[in-house]
């Protein structure tokens, strides 16, 4: 791999805001350049060399299942015979046209509704209500919450507003409250990952707005790409660390203080009204399969 590749992917492990769709998105182009500049070398690698080079988009974010399976749909063309130098352009047709089958059917559910209410930044539902505004020829009013530390829910907001809907924003801890007084009929949140089984990993406070949902009785669904579901279970979330310094506390060392800065947290199924995909609505989640050995499928997802 070139040094371009790799400082252009040190740049998406730093961007915090970008939803896995976008990140998706911005590696394919990264990767078509890189075979363009670099295509002898590409074209001479075994099927196991050119894994160990892919393994850095990986490395991203091993939280975006997204973009394993991008590196698994990769390697499943070169295998079906596809020309190497075409694959990364393939790709990105195929995921251009998964987002606007996602938002067409995103959007044609949540227009059903007045106010919805969601959580973090999922630029699934940002290109839905975009989608969903000149479809329908009306706002919605859109619940949306700060989204600590990183505060991807105001991003969010400010997105909708230039779209044009009613935003309705507060901080975190002020859920309940907002479902309390505003009234919302629908639930729904983007995915980092989701389990076999229908379990969903995204970003922390989102299994609070599930328990809310349940609780005020409305739909929590999650709208998310086929390509989000895990082909194997693996640990996405890791283990809960503390460090000396975060976001959380951007000040200078203190003795005795623990930070405990956690990202992520999974929903369970049980929480879920279901799912809406490419595929349309569904109760359990529906992932893609790619032509390849069990082994190369364990690699990528070791």
């Amino acid at each position: 791999m070139s040094e371009l590749f790799f400082k252009e992917i040190k740049r998406l492990e730093n961007d915090k805001t970008s939803g896995a769709m976008e990140i998706a998105e911005k590696v394919l182009l990264i990767l078509k350049e890189e075979i363009k500049k670099n295509f002898t070398f590409w074209d001479n690698y075994s099927i196991n060399e050119k894994i160990e080079q892919l393994l850095p988009i990986i490395n991203i974010n091993k939280n975006m299942i997204i973009l394993r399976n991008l590196v698994l749909e990769f390697l499943s063309l070169l295998e079906n015979g596809v020309e190497l130098e075409k694959i990364p352009s393939m790709q990105l047709e195929k995921l251009n046209n998964s987002k606007k089958i996602l938002a067409q059917n995103i959007s044609k559910r949540i227009f059903e509704e007045k106010t919805i209410i969601t959580f973090s930044r999922a630029s699934t539902l940002l290109e839905s209500l975009r989608v969903g505004k000149k479809l329908y020829e009306h706002p919605l009013e859109v619940i949306i919450f700060e989204s600590s530390p990183k505060k991807e829910g105001k991003t969010l907001a400010e997105e909708l507003l230039k779209i044009g809907h009613r935003v309705r924003y507060s901080f975190d801890a002020a859920m309940k409250i907002m479902f309390e007084k505003y009234k919302p009929t629908l639930a729904i949140i983007g995915a980092d990952s989701i389990f076999p089984q229908g379990e969903v990993v995204n970003k922390t406070g989102s299994y609070i707005l599930a328990k809310l949902a349940k609780e005020y009785d409305i739909p929590f669904i999650v709208g998310a790409t086929m390509k989000k579901v895990m082909l194997k279970e693996i640990n996405v979330l890791g283990k809960i660390t503390s460090s000396e310094s975060s976001e959380l506390w951007n000040k200078d060392y203190v003795p005795n203080l623990e930070v405990v800065d956690v990202h992520f947290e999974k929903i369970p199924r049980a929480l879920l009204n279901g799912f809406i995909s490419e595929k349309g609505f569904s109760k359990k989640p529906i992932g893609e399969k790619y032509s390849l050995s069990e082994n190369v499928i364990k690699k990528v997802y070791s």
